[in-house]
């Protein structure tokens, strides 16, 4: 087995490049730890936002808002992976090159967006007659105007990453997110029904676009260079195959729950799968922010890039493997009891979807933190089969067999991601024994407290809170014991302390 990086990116795959400004100095970990404790302290405001938000929505709004704001998210969702070429990430992966770079990629994603959206507006009157709904027409092109402003703004996001500027990126986030939050809840209390949804959508991508623009402060040229678009297209080619090819395994659950199962079934679904997620996407993307702007620098250096992505993999999988599964716990009273009775079906979809954000959570994807977006993409393709089939399967079984579906798929992608990326079984080896310990020990501690969730009794819905909350405290302390050295050195490493 190849136990080197040298042979593992493809032709398309970025070559090792220096930091941006000259200097090929290799990361510190402790400084990457604390660029990943700011944005996972704005990863957790931003979802305490969003999950305020979700609330009073859910109190305010119907299964059917939810179900066909999903499904013009999920449709839309589709243009923003044709109209992401990757330029933005192409100058994260291409620090030395990016002010050769910069402009053409940002008039090419321009153009290509701009075209997608007329597109859009073109089709939807045709998917809105497909799913016999008039109303996702508006839907769709409102939507697509608020990912139309994001994606022109992935260039200036990219170049703070690029200067590890993430407390910026941290505040804006922030920012956006109380923008999201304001204009849903005033438009959901005025009676608008699914267009607080989309309105706050809207809203949300605009402020965090001129946000990073006005805070980055680039400008482009009118300037488009036939060498820059030569490399933009190797790079991009594999990138937004991948990306459409990954955006369709990981969303045909949406739209075949939508059209075979109805809107309000895939509310609650959409519901179930989005909270469930959560606790893995604030670690998942803080931690993913920072290393993927930080790994590339170390292509040259198999054996420290490897070691890297481990350091990075165990504090993914230290954090997110037990938030994920605590969620388990307080779900069968907090579910009913913040949202609302209607919510109650979401319950056992959101305790099998929370064991899915556990193991998504295991270690860092391969694919894209080495750059080769050739292997990401051919792998997709064959993921979008394996989870059509699942999902058509689990149809039968109603969304707890969707959720089932979708679990297996992803701890078989887990399972053979790595291999396929590194060729390499000691790595394979070597990411599981740093990883199955956490989500071993996140599950032992989420069955504690179940356990106790079960013992203690309760009358009222609002009783349960109680109960919830003593068994979700018994899950954190269980788990806290059992990983205190982890947790202490990381601490340390955040706080910029030398281990004792």
């Amino acid at each position: 087995m190849n136990h080197t990086l040298q042979s593992v990116p493809s032709p398309s795959s970025p070559q090792p490049a220096e930091p941006r400004g000259g200097g090929a100095s290799a990361p510190s970990f402790g400084r990457s730890l604390r660029h990943v404790a700011w944005m996972s302290s704005s990863g957790v405001i931003t979802r305490i936002l969003n999950l305020a938000r979700g609330i009073v929505l859910a109190r305010l709004l119907t299964p059917f808002d939810f179900g066909i704001y999903g499904l013009g998210g999920s449709i839309v969702g589709i243009k923003e992976r044709f109209a992401d070429i990757g330029a933005g990430n192409f100058l994260v992966y291409h620090p030395r090159e990016i002010d050769e770079h910069a402009d053409t990629t940002f008039w090419v994603n321009l153009g290509l967006s701009s075209l997608l959206l007329t597109m859009l507006a073109i089709g939807a009157p045709f998917l809105a007659r497909f799913y016999r709904e008039r109303l996702l027409t508006p839907v769709l092109v409102l939507l697509g105007l608020g990912v139309w402003a994001r994606v022109n703004a992935s260039i200036h996001q990219s170049l703070l990453r690029a200067d590890s500027r993430f407390r910026a990126l941290a505040i804006i986030d922030n920012c956006s997110s109380a923008a999201w939050l304001g204009v849903a809840v005033a438009l959901a209390w005025k009676g608008f029904g699914v267009w607080a949804l989309v309105g706050s959508a809207v809203a949300g991508n605009a402020v965090f676009a001129a946000s990073v623009v006005v805070t980055q402060g680039w400008r482009p040229r009118w300037r488009v260079s036939k060498v820059s678009l030569r490399v933009l297209s190797g790079f991009s080619f594999w990138y937004l195959g991948q990306g459409i090819a990954w955006y369709l395994a990981g969303n045909l659950d949406n739209l075949l729950v939508g059209r075979y199962l109805g809107m309000s079934v895939l509310g609650i679904y959409a519901l179930a799968f989005n909270y469930a997620l959560l606790p893995a996407t604030i670690v998942g993307n803080a931690v993913g922010n920072v290393a993927y702007a930080e790994l590339p620098k170390l292509y040259d250096r198999p054996e420290a890039f490897w070691s890297a992505y481990l350091d990075f993999s165990r504090v993914m999988a230290l954090l997110g493997c037990f938030t994920a599964l605590a969620a388990i716990v307080a779900a069968p009273d907090l579910i009913p009891l913040v949202l609302g009775p209607k919510w109650q079906p979401a319950v056992v979809p959101f305790q099998i979807l929370s064991v899915y954000a556990a193991v998504k959570c295991v270690w860092l994807d391969p694919f894209p933190s080495l750059g080769n977006f050739r292997l990401s993409c051919l792998t997709g393709i064959f993921g979008v089969v394996v989870v059509g089939g699942s999902v058509a399967v689990g149809l039968r079984f109603g969304l707890g067999g969707v959720a089932i579906a979708m679990l297996g798929t992803q701890a078989a992608y887990q399972a053979a991601g790595l291999y396929i990326v590194s060729r390499s079984w000691h790595r394979v080896r070597s990411a599981l024994r740093l990883s199955i310990p956490f989500l071993l020990g996140g599950a032992l501690a989420a069955v504690l407290g179940l356990v106790v969730w079960h013992v203690v009794p309760s009358g009222s819905p609002a009783a349960g809170l109680p109960r919830a909350l003593l068994a979700l405290a018994v899950s954190v302390c269980a788990y806290c014991l059992l990983f205190l050295r982890d947790l202490r050195t990381t601490l340390r490493l955040v706080l910029n302390r030398r281990p004792a």
